[in-house]
């Protein structure tokens, strides 16, 4: 799987692994692949933010940040925290990147 991929790549180009991970803010196109990654990859399901999947929807290029303050305003990161932002677009492309708080 892609997204899996890139998951990987952006993980082990900031030298940290899912453990790790305070959080996974995905893009918001649909939590049954969430849900499936998830299970995949061994990641807890409470560890991703996909509050804003049926309430918002897929938002382009906004939904790192509507899962951000999601995030925020529930008190999910604290200083030092480090989360995972993932999302896919037109034509198969899969990004991902580790963010520190």
């Amino acid at each position: 799987m892609l997204m899996a991929e890139a998951i990987g790549a952006a993980l082990e180009q900031a030298g940290t692994d899912l453990a790790d991970l305070a959080l996974v803010l995905p893009h918001n196109v649909n939590q049954v692949s969430w849900r499936g990654l998830c299970k995949r990859l061994g990641v807890p399901l409470a560890k991703v933010v996909l509050d804003n999947v049926p309430l918002v929807g897929h938002s382009f290029a906004a939904d790192a940040f509507v899962n951000l303050h999601t995030a925020l305003s529930r008190g999910l990161l604290r200083q030092g925290d480090r989360y995972l932002i993932a999302a896919s677009g037109i034509g198969a492309t899969f990004s991902a990147m580790v963010v520190e708080h």
